[in-house]
């Protein structure tokens, strides 16, 4: 077991079966709840960032403990893409725009940016957070249930001031955690 600094409480959001998902509370806010989706494996989204800036996924297993997994998010950042934002355990399987790296939090919210720099993550480099590319898509079949999706384009056109947008969710701290290293979310 191991202490970390700080673990990400992403609240309304849920991992399963490798995406980050949430229900629409008909407000436009995220709740965690599924519903009747049928994820084999899935958990409040909690998050450990590593040294590298990529983030580890983890599973509350009590009070103030978790285990970290091997998986980090990624995205799909080449020219064009729009695709679910998900989980791998090693880069082996990424392709050419694929990336786990560079992901970044400031007051707690959740950014990609392609240098890591808070600043290239922002309009014209200004520093204000108001952009990003992320979406929340409608799952087929289950009304009011979204997935986490990348937009490199909206993404591309933010930086630039065409687009404004939101951010991905708000992730609060808890500062005291005992993590235990695991395998893999189904495999831990």
């Amino acid at each position: 077991m191991a202490n970390a600094a700080t673990v990400g409480l992403c609240t309304g959001f849920t991992y399963a079966d490798g995406g980050i998902y949430c229900r629409d509370n008909g407000d436009g806010a995220c709740l965690g709840d599924l519903g009747d989706f049928p994820a084999k494996t899935s958990f409040p989204w909690h998050i450990d960032w590593a040294d590298d800036m990529s983030l580890f996924l983890l599973e509350r297993t009590g009070s103030r403990e978790y285990t970290r997994y091997k998986d980090k998010l990624y995205i799909d950042a080449s020219p064009g893409a729009v695709v679910p934002l998900r989980y791998t355990a090693d880069n082996s399987t990424l392709t050419g725009g694929e990336t786990s790296w560079a992901w970044t939090g400031a007051y707690g919210i959740i950014m990609w940016t392609p240098t890591g720099n808070i600043r290239d993550a922002t309009p014209n480099g200004s520093g204000s957070i108001i952009g990003s590319g992320f979406e929340l898509v409608e799952v087929k079949g289950y009304p009011g249930l979204r997935q986490a999706y990348w937009n490199q384009q909206k993404f591309d056109d933010m930086l630039v001031g065409k687009y404004t947008g939101g951010f991905l969710t708000m992730c609060y701290g808890d500062y005291s955690p005992i993590i235990t290293e695991g395998n893999r979310p189904w495999d831990p």
